[in-house]
């Protein structure tokens, strides 16, 4: 049986999809890489999905980008966000 994985956006909260797949993939003893057809995502969840299909990125590398990147990929944009559009500045993301 293989898997459809789809990962949701929604910024630093990334870090609980990254960790829950690490758990599965663990307690399956396989990567998820090996058990899905396909992968879907939106936003950071889009991020993951290109890094779980590619197969050769390990759970701890993901976690340590977020680890030490979150704070520079994941900046507010503050009040323009109440006026529509994304949530957090991209500067931080393209420099990563």
């Amino acid at each position: 049986m293989l898997l459809q994985t789809n990962y949701k956006g929604g910024g630093y909260m990334g870090i609980i999809s990254a960790i829950t797949t690490d758990h599965l993939e663990q307690r399956l003893g396989k990567s998820i890489g090996s058990i899905s057809s396909s992968f879907a995502g939106t936003s950071i969840g889009a991020a993951l999905a290109v890094c779980y299909s590619l197969g050769d990125i390990s759970q701890s590398a993901i976690k340590e980008l977020f680890e030490e990147h979150a704070d520079e990929v994941f900046t507010p944009r503050g009040f323009f966000a109440l006026l529509g559009g994304a949530k957090y500045d991209n500067k931080g993301l393209i420099e990563v």
